[in-house]
């Protein structure tokens, strides 16, 4: 696989649903400045679904070059890509069935998302540092490393919640999402409690979310969790996190 042959398939589709209007549009919603080519999310799909079997990485170092390559696109749909590329793998098996690693239910991911990709994923966090960009990286790379590693990932873990970045923060607090009962909220309340001082509204928002996420399966600890420890979180958080109990 070569990376500068995805690169320039992956650009020419985008260029292809290439929108002006619906560029300012989305550059608006997203506060940012970074060139977009205005393609929809329904048009990406298609494109990610075709990139990833056209370009299969035999290797390691040829799946962290396309994602290298991709996300140092300037447009913001090439970074989306890179994501996709990410975690959208499979090794083959000796039948020529495919054998799909599932971290969490509802994701695909690599087999090269174990922690050796700690370092390439913590950079795509501090570069992306918006919403749309880390949220997709932290549950979906992030979180299926933990899943398949949680004891090896629970000292990266431990740093990422104390780590001076709050989008690396974030991550830790939404790294558990796709989870569901096996999820270790133990681990979790901790670190809502000891971000709960917080006043960014990135990490008060993430708190609320992944308490109300995790309350659809295990609504008795949530609903206790919050009987403890409601009053040291945020109205936000709060709120966020009693909506199903």
């Amino acid at each position: 696989m070569d990376a500068a042959e995805l690169v320039a398939w992956v650009r020419g589709q985008l260029e292809a649903h290439a929108d002006a209007e619906k560029s300012a549009y989305m550059r608006a919603y997203l506060k940012t400045e970074q060139p977009m080519y205005g393609a929809s999310r329904p048009a990406q799909k298609p494109i990610w679904s075709a990139m990833k079997k056209r370009f299969v990485p035999a290797d390691r170092d040829e799946w962290e070059a396309g994602v290298r390559a991709l996300w140092a696109g300037p447009e913001r749909e090439m970074q989306y890509a890179a994501i996709e590329f990410a975690k959208g793998f499979k090794r083959m098996g000796r039948t020529g069935r495919s054998q799909r690693l599932q971290a969490a239910e509802g994701s695909r991911s690599s087999d090269f998302l174990d922690p050796d990709a700690v370092p390439l994923v913590e950079q795509l966090v501090r570069e992306g540092a918006w919403w749309d960009l880390v949220d997709d990286i932290a549950v979906n790379l992030a979180g299926a490393i933990v899943a398949k590693h949680r004891e090896a990932m629970r000292p990266v873990m431990e740093r990422w919640i104390t780590d001076e970045d709050e989008w690396i923060r974030r991550t830790a607090l939404l790294a558990q999402l796709k989870h569901k009962g096996d999820a270790d909220l133990e681990q979790h309340f901790d670190f809502c409690r000891r971000c709960a001082h917080e006043k960014s509204f990135w990490i008060r928002k993430a708190i609320g979310w992944s308490l109300r996420d995790h309350s659809r399966r295990d609504p008795d600890a949530i609903r206790a969790f919050l009987e403890a420890h409601g009053h040291e979180l945020s109205g936000l958080s709060r709120r966020e996190a009693s909506k199903y109990v």
